[in-house]
């Protein structure tokens, strides 16, 4: 199989990130933190950030940042960071995954949580949408933790406690454990929650976030992260500086709202969301699965002359709904790629995406996106096929489900950049 766009092909290499990188540990510096959905496999970005160039670069952004795998990837290189995401719990994850604390003072500040929870006589309001996933009693207990986090006076240990009050309200909530959004658990041994006492709990999620930050090189350069929309501008100004920059990122897919979904219950304990629900993100999120009635049938003129225009239009023919979602993506991702390419240190892009099967057809989603690249002035040197293993974001009981089995990482660099050679260290 050829990959490229518009004339220009290249051979597609297997990946084998695992094989070219060897094992790493399953528990290395901050990597699962959180079991934050279809995380991206930590040997990519450190194979492409551990590449020998003739132009290295100084920086790294992921306007998806997700739960910041390329961000601690980046700053272990000694390298400038900035991660974007959409959705406030992606943020917050990665903010504590790349964030060093002093050692212990984690587990003191959890300690005094609760202490002060126990003392604690009445509790704020709570969502109402949380009371179905609960017990009273969990639901009671969890409101006095909450509180008395919310009252911790210094920022970055008040959000590794936020952190660690999201795990223990994930895993004291009713919800199945195979799905990774909230959904109804059957009354059966290992698909329900088997907490018994939320302090206890609590407890225990504050000392693993703190043992996971405790890993952290107290030295290492600190990524910024940015709750923030990266088709706006504003984002990509932050990291303006001397050097080169490399854009590494694993973009949503299509029809995406389910990253939001899988949070939803920590979200609402948070605040990040209300009794609305998660609709309020998902609308202005890229990759969606619901379309207002005054977003659709979009003028698709920022894409004339790229095949995905035609292919858009031919599924207008079979779904006019499911044209309306990708038709929104792809202009979507063409404004992240020209905010991107506006910077003029931007050398360099390494693309992480897969394919999508939309109306019954398969979209050769990770075609496309590497065509709008390429048309805004970067040349495609290396694509990789790369078996997806235990990655995917189903969210469906049913045996039917089709995950796709392999992802595919694109490798361009601009134009009038250094050409870059291509081994690992």
């Amino acid at each position: 199989m050829d990959a490229g766009s518009k004339g220009r092909s290249l051979k597609v290499q297997p990946g084998n990130f695992r094989d070219r990188l060897g094992a790493l540990p399953a528990d290395d510096l901050t990597h699962g933190l959180f079991p934050y959905p279809a995380r991206l496999l930590r040997h990519i970005p450190r194979y492409f950030l551990t590449m020998e160039r003739s132009l290295a670069p100084s920086a790294v952004i992921d306007p998806f940042c997700g739960s910041g795998t390329v961000l601690v990837e980046a700053a272990l290189q000694g390298l400038k960071a900035l991660g974007i995401d959409q959705n406030p719990m992606a943020a917050l994850i990665s903010r504590v995954k790349t964030t060093p604390l002093p050692p212990g003072s984690l587990e003191a500040a959890g300690r005094s949580v609760i202490e002060a929870a126990n003392k604690a006589n009445s509790a704020r309001a709570t969502a109402q949408s949380l009371a179905p996933w609960y017990s009273p009693e969990h639901l009671a207990d969890l409101s006095y933790i909450r509180d008395s986090v919310q009252d911790v006076a210094d920022f970055e240990i008040k959000r590794g406690l936020e952190l660690a009050f999201a795990l223990t309200a994930r895993s004291a909530s009713q919800t199945d454990r195979r799905i990774p959004v909230p959904v109804r658990a059957n009354h059966v041994q290992g698909q329900r929650s088997e907490v018994a006492s939320i302090f206890e709990e609590f407890l225990r999620q504050v000392l693993f976030v703190s043992n996971k930050v405790d890993r952290l090189p107290k030295n290492w350069p600190q990524p910024q992260v940015l709750n923030a929309d990266a088709r706006s501008s504003d984002p990509w100004k932050t990291l303006i500086g001397q050097g080169s920059v490399v854009l590494l990122s694993s973009p949503p897919y299509g029809a995406a709202q389910k990253y939001v979904r899988s949070t939803s219950l920590e979200s609402a304990w948070l605040g990040f969301i209300d009794d609305r629900g998660p609709i309020g993100i998902e609308q202005g999120s890229i990759g969606r699965e619901h379309i207002r009635a005054q977003h659709r049938a979009p003028n698709l003129s920022s894409l004339d002359g790229l095949l995905v225009a035609d292919e858009l239009r031919d599924l207008r023919n079979r779904s006019a709904t499911r044209a309306d979602i990708y038709d929104h993506y792809y202009l979507d991702m063409m404004k992240v790629f020209q905010n991107a390419a506006a910077l003029d240190n931007m050398d360099e892009v390494v693309l992480v995406a897969g394919t999508n099967v939309v109306a019954g057809t398969l979209m050769e989603t990770h075609e496309h996106l590497s065509e709008m690249i390429s048309s805004l002035g970067f040349r495609l040197v290396e694509v990789f096929q790369d078996e997806i293993r235990g990655r995917t974001l189903l969210t469906r009981r049913k045996g039917d489900a089709q995950p796709a089995r392999a992802e595919y990482v694109h490798r361009f660099v601009r134009q009038d950049a250094a050409t870059s050679t291509i081994f690992v260290k």
